[in-house]
């Protein structure tokens, strides 16, 4: 009995050993196989927070160069304004300096710390990649990136250069940016846990070393090696885990040896408290490597194809005020504004395209509101090659945004002061026109043999100068448009009428309307600009003979064609083409054909606004004008418009003035105030020949009393905004306490925007006005009231 007893002691003790071994390997196993995936993880986490830090950076260079300049010597003198914003944005450059065309420093910033370069000839450089890289960035608009180099102010390091172009494609210089490499990467890769836990370094392909963590001989254990793409050159990411954590492994292997022996005389119940036990242990070892990932202040994140979250650092939750549980697998997208999903999508689509990265800025909803956050992505492939994830780091950028619209605005001033000069010279001529012609009837009456011929001539000059102020109003987007139902042929084919007048019979004019009825929601007298505008330009590039063709026409816009055009959306569109056989453009001249005051043709034939202005108007309609030219063959614009049903009614605009005026004037007296006479009277006398009584106020507070002690005579009130004592918008207050539902309206020679015009109560009649428009407004307010 003992014998069978101790055979079969035997073989429990055996089979114990056999499921221990078992168990031991399958644990070390899945152990290993842990350590080797949270070190992968781990390490394209550092590639991913390093690449986006560069890269941050890199586009800041890009944007200096990228500033509008227009000379060289503008540069130098503004160099340190423009730098001194950009510099303190990201930490970890060592200066920003400005190259000029013959490869000499001339500006640098931060003076200080840099003045060892100042006056330098990059083309006498001991280092052959800086002279290389320099003549590299002559011949390419791209970014150029030197190797690893002793740099002037002292240090190892390496430098971006960028070319900076004029507006006439002249070489002005080139920002030169430069980086010392200890202090980029302290900046990039500064967690203190990143640094105990792990050991990396980075060098370049040919193996130049470019910063190294840990001095330790390599390889390492568990050693892993990553390419980054920097400015176009790659850099080697070497990256293991430190050696404690490695000891730690080697503890947990020893202490399943120490159980085995153990388990022996304790039983198989140690051996399972002891597989929870290393089970815990692995836990706790993966909580150390997602501190790289958890305790960073840049955003990381995991998306499956479907856009939904499969992991979310704390940072993004904290940014968005959204827990982990609340985002996992929830899809990313409505947090996105609306206007930028589609640029968004694009982006993340190029991924499935080699090197499978891609950059992006969007607008998203946090918990602050609005933010302006930048994406550096880079597609998960599988086994196969196919892309089954991306993994994204994010950055809030709001600020870098609103720096750029400053510099933008101080950009836009510059501009607008350049534009006060033309502005002045053409105003001028008008009026000394206006001047001219208006001497030799007051003066000299009785040598006048056809006054009313000089009279035409001012009031041409009065409406050519009403016009230009529309075109400038326009083009700051501050006309107010009157939109109506319209019938885009019948529109195009009465402007056929006054273009055959203009046009000269050399040139032919051919209308191709649509075949079925094309209806659009538009103010009829500026898509009558535009096509006006266009026709004269065509007119212009043909020498001689030549054709203006007008062809009208209904399109489908698919989803292609709008994500290359922001604010459009799929649908149908009424398409007005404007085509001639005139000199045509190179690409130069058509990039450039929307900005305002650019213009091809000689000094004193163009303005430059009339392109601008175009662009504007059919911005504002929710619509969208393109260009098509080559030289010798002509040029083709298409304006597209949202269309409407065919079936919409046309809007009346003819004009039932006499009868409504005759009907309104019944009604009563019209209170005018302006605080300016000349204007006050002059519309009293444009409404006295129409049949209407008036009553007249110099400012508000007059107006105000002269309501109250004639509020039974009464009948409408017109209101200049701005005026002493008591502007216009307290005083229409205090006549509609007196008679709530009285008729009145605005007059300003203001723009809307300046005046609130949204915030007026009542509609408001920009000046110069026209005796016609201001009747007009009179029976539309006593129809509205």
């Amino acid at each position: 009995m003992i014998r069978y007893y101790n055979l079969f002691s035997t073989l429990v003790l055996i089979a114990s050993l056999g499921l221990l071994a078992l168990l031991y390997r399958t644990s070390n196993q899945a152990e290993i196989d842990e350590y080797r995936v949270e070190n992968e993880v781990a390490a394209e986490q550092v590639r991913l927070r390093l690449s986006a830090c560069v890269q941050s950076r890199v586009n800041l260079v890009d944007r200096l160069a990228s500033l509008g300049w227009e000379s060289s010597s503008q540069i130098e003198d503004s160099w340190s304004d423009h730098a001194s914003v950009l510099y303190p944005i990201l930490p970890g450059i060592q200066a920003l300096n400005f190259v000029d065309a013959n490869w000499m420093i001339r500006q640098v910033y931060p003076v200080e710390p840099n003045l060892n370069a100042l006056g330098k000839h990059l083309a006498q450089n001991k280092n052959a990649s800086v002279r290389a890289s320099v003549q590299e960035a002559e011949s390419t608009t791209e970014i150029v990136r030197t190797e690893m180099i002793e740099l002037l102010q002292a240090g190892t390091g390496f430098a971006l250069y960028k070319k900076i172009v004029g507006s006439d494609d002249q070489t002005l210089g080139y920002v030169n940016g430069v980086f010392r490499t200890v202090d980029l990467m302290e900046t990039c890769l500064s967690e203190q846990k990143l640094k105990r836990n792990f050991r990396f370094a980075v060098t370049e392909s040919d193996g130049t070393l470019v910063y190294a963590q840990s001095a330790s001989p390599r390889p390492w254990p568990q050693q892993l090696t990553i390419s980054i793409d920097i400015a176009g050159k790659d850099w080697i990411l070497i990256f293991a885990p430190d050696e404690h954590l490695l000891t730690t492994q080697r503890d947990s292997v020893m202490n399943i040896l120490f159980l085995i022996v153990l388990a022996l005389v304790l039983s198989m119940y140690v051996v399972v408290l002891r597989l929870l036990k290393q089970q815990q242990s692995l836990r706790d070892n993966q909580e150390v490597y997602r501190l790289l990932v958890e305790n960073q202040s840049d955003m990381v994140v995991k998306v499956n194809m479907e856009g939904e979250f499969l992991y979310i650092s704390p940072s993004y939750c904290k940014i968005f005020g959204k827990s982990e549980a609340e985002l996992l697998n929830q899809k990313f997208m409505p947090l996105v504004h609306e206007d930028d999903r589609a640029h968004t999508q694009t982006s993340l689509a190029g991924l499935v395209n080699p090197p499978h990265r891609s950059y992006h800025e969007q607008r998203a909803m946090t918990k602050s509101g609005w933010r302006w956050l930048a994406w550096s992505n880079q597609g998960v492939l599988g086994v196969s090659g196919k892309l089954e994830a991306i993994t994204a780091v994010g950055r809030d950028v709001t600020d870098v945004k609103a720096l750029e619209e400053r510099i933008a605005h101080t950009d836009k001033m510059k501009a607008i002061g350049e534009m006060a000069g033309a502005v002045t010279h053409d105003f001028n001529d008008l009026l000394q026109v206006m001047l001219g012609n208006l001497e030799f009837l007051i003066d000299r009456p009785d040598r006048v043999e056809n006054p009313s011929a000089l009279l035409v001539k001012v009031r041409s000059a009065v409406e050519n100068a009403m016009q230009l102020t529309k075109k400038l109003s326009g083009l700051s987007r501050q006309q107010v448009s009157q939109r109506q139902v319209v019938d885009l042929n019948a529109l195009m084919d009465d402007l056929l009428g006054l273009l055959g007048r203009t046009i000269p019979q050399s040139i032919r004019l051919n209308l191709q309307a649509s075949d079925s009825t094309l209806m659009v929601r538009a103010d009829p007298t500026q898509i009558e600009q535009v096509a006006l505008n266009l026709c004269f330009n065509g007119r212009d590039a043909i020498e001689s003979e030549g054709q203006i063709d007008l062809i009208i026409e209904t399109v489908e816009l698919d989803a292609a064609f709008c994500r290359l055009r922001p604010g459009l959306i799929p649908g149908s569109y009424a398409c007005l083409q404007v085509r001639d056989d005139g000199k045509g453009m190179d690409s130069e001249e058509l990039a450039r054909i929307f900005d305002p005051f650019y213009t091809t043709k000689k000094p004193g034939e163009g303005t430059g606004l009339g392109l601008a202005n175009c662009y504007s108007i059919i911005e504002q309609h929710n619509g969208v004008i393109t260009a098509a030219s080559e030289l010798g063959t002509g040029t083709n614009f298409c304006i597209y418009l949202p269309a409407l049903p065919a079936d919409a009614v046309t809007e009346i605009t003819g004009d039932s003035q006499t009868q409504g005026e005759q009907k309104s004037a019944a009604r009563g007296v019209i209170l005018v105030a302006d605080d300016s006479e000349e204007v006050r009277l002059l519309a009293c006398r444009q409404l006295q020949q129409a049949g209407y009584k008036t009553l007249e106020a110099e400012n508000g507070d007059q107006a105000v009393r002269k309501f109250r002690e004639n509020k039974n005579d009464i009948s409408l009130v017109i209101l200049d905004v701005v005026m002493p004592v008591m502007d216009g918008q307290n005083a229409a207050k205090q006549i509609r306490q007196l008679q709530p539902g009285v008729p009145l309206f605005f007059i300003s020679g203001y723009s809307p925007e300046i005046v609130g015009g949204d915030d007026l109560p009542g509609a408001l009649l920009k000046k110069p006005f026209k005796g016609i428009e201001l009747r007009n407004m009179v029976r539309k307010a006593f129809e509205l009231g």
